[in-house]
């Protein structure tokens, strides 16, 4: 129905935590936001090991999404 109701781009970003979750909003949406799920990806770490575990964690949700021409 938002489809119908805008020309914009969709974004769906709540409760978003899992590559399978990722899949099947990013079948249906524009965008994927990721908040609370990837600072708990790094939490307790900090500099090069917290920039690593955070790429890993959003690379695994990239590979997830749909691809797109």
């Amino acid at each position: 129905r938002l489809r119908a109701a805008t020309p914009l781009p969709l974004a769906v970003g709540f409760g978003i935590s899992t590559a399978a979750q990722v899949a099947a909003v990013g079948a249906v949406a524009d965008g994927v936001i990721v908040g609370s799920a990837l600072i708990d990806a790094y939490a307790g770490t900090t500099g090069a090991e917290a920039a690593r575990k955070a790429g890993s964690y959003a690379a695994s949700l990239r590979a997830a999404l749909p691809q797109r021409d």
